[in-house]
């Protein structure tokens, strides 16, 4: 199975980019460790500080740079391909909301999760059968042309080293992750190397709801589905994110979301009491967001809970007739 991570020695996509420095250092030599970095435009390079400790007499070194991603590499060995506009999602009709490939190898049609697992088509109707061919990030489910198109797109990022910054200057199209891994060499054996991640969102839209219900109207019922349509797939929704108040939500308490297929959920609600209920999503930051960790717009609303009671008779007393 691939993952979303890099081989041991990663394989790279680009030329390894490098510069002698004339520095002297220590040995053994050993690179500064290197966050993973986010790049919220695949227009907008980074520049990444590097470093060793250990500063010494009578050695220089190199840096190198070399690049890795999953996607580039799988496309390199299975040749995926489009399967059209609709990708066939949610073929199974289990509600895993799948996206079909189709692969010019002997493997034939994979599909991948909205969180990015990637499974091969065992050929049944279980998708229990299926085994997992890689993890990868929820980008390629949500544009699997990052899959399908990768040998003809090439390499995620350019990767130039200038004196002890490494530029990476991402695809403007690309969208996901890729590994980097940096290498020191002070010759004779005496080198060190650092790999991190590489996530460029580019999205800097933050998701917001288009639609939701009920609104502004009157249910019947201490038990109802509060549907949420968002602009776009999201990330993090959980029971927590609808918070209900007034006197019809007293006593209420919110399920677990159930996604309903392309960017609607579902909230259990149940426990309502007659009265004005109040919704609200988005008040907490950080938590629902969309793939580039852009947070939700808030959003509030109202409805209102009333039931048709029958009446109730008050006790009757016995009567004595004259």
């Amino acid at each position: 199975m691939f993952s979303i991570a890099p081989p041991f020695e990663p394989a790279g996509d680009d030329e390894p980019a490098s510069l002698e420095s004339s520095t002297l250092v220590a040995s053994p030599i050993a690179l500064l460790p290197i966050a993973d970095q986010w790049i919220n435009s695949g227009s907008v390079d980074r520049v990444v500080e590097l470093g060793v400790a250990a500063l010494e007499i009578d050695q220089s070194y190199t840096f190198t740079a070399s690049l890795w991603s999953a996607e580039l590499e799988l496309d390199s060995s299975w040749d995926f391909g489009s399967s059209g506009g609709g990708q066939f999602e949610n073929w199974y009709r289990q509600g895993l909301h799948e996206r079909w490939l189709t692969s010019a190898s002997s493997l034939g049609w994979h599909y991948i999760t909205p969180a990015g697992s990637l499974y091969r088509w065992a050929g049944t109707y279980d998708p229990a059968n299926d085994p997992l061919e890689a993890q990868l990030s929820p980008f390629a489910y949500a544009d699997t042309s990052q899959l399908y198109a990768a040998q003809e797109r090439g390499p995620a990022a350019t990767l130039t080293i200038v004196g002890n910054q490494l530029i990476i200057d991402p695809r403007d199209d690309f969208a996901g992750v890729f590994h980097v891994t940096v290498t020191v060499d002070a010759g004779q054996g005496n080198s060190d190397a650092e790999t991190f991640a590489v996530t460029v969102a580019n999205d800097g839209v933050a998701p917001y709801v288009i639609e939701k219900s009920p609104e502004a109207v009157t249910i019947s019922s201490d038990a109802t589905g509060v549907d949420v349509t968002f602009s776009e797939a999201v990330v993090g929704v959980d029971a927590s994110d609808l918070q209900l108040s007034g006197p019809g939500a007293a006593v209420a308490q919110v399920g677990k979301p159930i996604y309903l297929g392309g960017h609607q959920w579902r909230f259990p609600v149940s426990g309502l009491v007659s009265g004005t209920v109040h919704a609200a999503l988005g008040n907490q930051p950080a938590d629902i967001q969309d793939a580039a960790r852009n947070d939700l717009l808030p959003v509030s609303w109202t409805f209102d809970v009333h039931f048709n009671q029958s009446p109730l008779l008050t006790a009757i007393a016995d009567q004595v007739l004259p």
